[in-house]
């Protein structure tokens, strides 16, 4: 299942690749053609495309029956697309591909191992190409939108994983980085049971009560290049009848120059000295998960879910004596004890009074690992009043 995931990502990252422009027809279609092929093989030398002749259709060219091969160790990981539409498709003056819209309908990818994953309708917005793609270089550019639709994965025959929607946007770019993105994923529906080892998952979900999950995802950040401070604005990830699980941070020392070290395949260990963490805050807000776990739990031991809350708030203190920092032991069993007695919500904070390097942090996590909640003036509470 990973390889087929690793392809289709690869696939839908050749898609992001492929937009923006008006074609005024400076390009012939044989061009568009090469230049389209160029941006799906690059990123992997082993990957061949079959796109065939398209057909002119005003200012788009359709391609029929397209289909991808890729080389994984000895087997053949095969994807075909129904149909794909390059509309106001031209060579930029790096002759690479830039195209006002791509879209792809009707993915379907199989691998040897039985996974097979189908796409509903891919559709790329305002991409350019920067460079013309090398062989063995994922190709750099620029885009809009992607956005994918109507995702299904299953194994042998069996559906593990749908996905209603997805939308990435990205927007106000400095040189090839965008200044602000958005993520949403919708209805992502998992089922243990349609996996090959997800028997024992199922069961445990149906012992919380569970016959599926079916989760969402929200990502928003923006980046400030004079700066370098790049703010998390939003990273949730949220399950029907289970709870919300946020993130909101700044880092600081995304400069140009660290952008580009990162974007290296071996990034100098000078990165993490650049890096700092300014605040952060990590929140769960429950929606039964909570009970459903202390409920399980408690019929397990032959006792009530209130009971066996009350039992551990009680044994937290001592529990949490690994840490070797008794007030910060003290401020997590308090909130962690009032959590399990009335699960609302639980929050963890860090809010140094000066930026810390990603460095120190890792540093210290090995070396001093007791000292952290001091160094990121970290806090956890708990049932506190939520912003809307």
């Amino acid at each position: 299942m990973v390889r087929i995931a690793t392809w289709t990502s690869s696939i839908a990252g050749a898609a992001l690749v492929l937009t923006s422009a008006t074609w005024a027809h400076a390009a012939t279609e044989a061009e568009i053609t090469e230049a389209l092929t160029a941006v799906f093989t690059a990123t992997d030398t082993g990957t061949t495309v079959t796109l065939g002749t398209p057909t002119a259709s005003g200012n788009s060219l359709v391609y029929k029956g397209v289909e991808f091969r890729q080389m994984d160790g000895g087997a053949v990981n095969v994807s075909t697309v129904d149909t794909m539409t390059v509309t106001g498709g031209d060579l930029n003056a790096a002759g690479a591909l830039t195209a006002d819209q791509l879209m792809l309908e009707g993915l379907t990818s199989t691998s040897p191992d039985g996974t097979t994953v189908t796409v509903g309708e891919i559709t790329v917005e305002d991409l350019d190409v920067k460079e013309k793609p090398v062989a063995g270089t994922p190709p750099v550019a620029t885009y809009a939108s992607i956005a994918a639709g109507d995702m299904t994965v299953a194994q042998n025959g069996k559906t593990s994983v749908t996905v209603e929607s997805l939308l990435f946007e990205a927007e106000d770019y400095v040189g090839n980085v965008p200044r602000s993105v958005n993520l949403t994923v919708e209805s992502i529906t998992v089922d243990p049971a349609g996996m090959d080892d997800g028997g024992a998952a199922a069961a445990q979900l149906k012992a919380f009560g569970y016959e599926t999950l079916v989760l969402s995802l929200i990502g928003k950040g923006a980046l400030d290049e004079a700066t370098g401070d790049l703010s998390v604005e939003e990273f949730s990830i949220s399950g029907v009848d289970a709870g919300t699980l946020s993130l909101t941070a700044t880092f600081g020392g995304f400069t140009p120059e660290v952008i580009a070290q990162m974007s290296q395949p071996e990034p100098p260990p000078t990165v993490l000295d650049a890096i700092t963490i300014q605040n952060a805050e990590l929140v769960f807000e429950d929606e039964s998960l909570a009970g459903r776990i202390l409920g399980f739990q408690a019929s397990q031991m032959g006792t009530t879910a209130e009971a066996l809350a009350d039992q551990l708030a009680s044994a937290l203190p001592l529990m949490l004596t690994p840490l070797q920092n008794p007030a910060f032991q003290n401020t997590v069993a308090t909130a962690a004890g009032a959590f399990l007695k009335d699960p609302q919500n639980i929050a963890v904070t860090a809010a140094p009074e000066a930026p810390v390097s990603l460095a120190t942090v890792i540093g210290l996590a090995q070396s001093a690992p007791q000292t952290l909640p001091q160094t990121l003036n970290v806090s956890v509470t708990a049932n506190q009043d939520l912003p809307e």
